[in-house]
């Protein structure tokens, strides 16, 4: 039996990211997504498409504020944007790392001008 301890939703406007890549860079890449975050969309997108990039930091600002939301706890002392790692598993599925000790589901959207993101977290008995 399924016992849900919180759900959370986000929607991101992608031309804002846009905006913040363009006046800000890597600094606001370092501030706002860990490292394996970066890694991943260096990977998939070696030729700078900016437009593409910026969906994908869209989609994963929008999860992270979405787990914020699920955990109850909002941004602030005890955890940070860059602390929270959204990834994708082989069949390119998306979950957070360290979760700590819950079950994350969580799905990612985007259709421009929006990405959004919805996460359930699972009790695990």
């Amino acid at each position: 039996k399924m016992k849900i301890f919180g759900i959370g939703t986000d929607i991101v406007h992608i031309p804002r990211v846009e905006k913040l890549l363009k006046r800000f860079g890597q600094r606001f890449i370092d501030k706002v997504f860990h490292l394996d975050e970066q890694q991943s969309c260096r990977a998939r997108f070696a030729s700078q498409n900016e437009k593409a990039i910026a969906c994908f930091y869209a989609k994963r600002f929008a999860a992270k504020e979405a787990y914020v939301k699920a955990l109850g706890t909002g941004f602030g002392g005890q955890i940070s944007l860059s602390d929270i790692c959204v990834c994708n598993n082989e069949s390119g599925q998306p979950y957070i790392k360290g979760s700590n000790g819950m079950k994350v589901h969580l799905s990612m959207s985007d259709d421009y001008p929006y990405a959004t993101a919805m996460v359930v977290l699972e009790e695990v008995s």
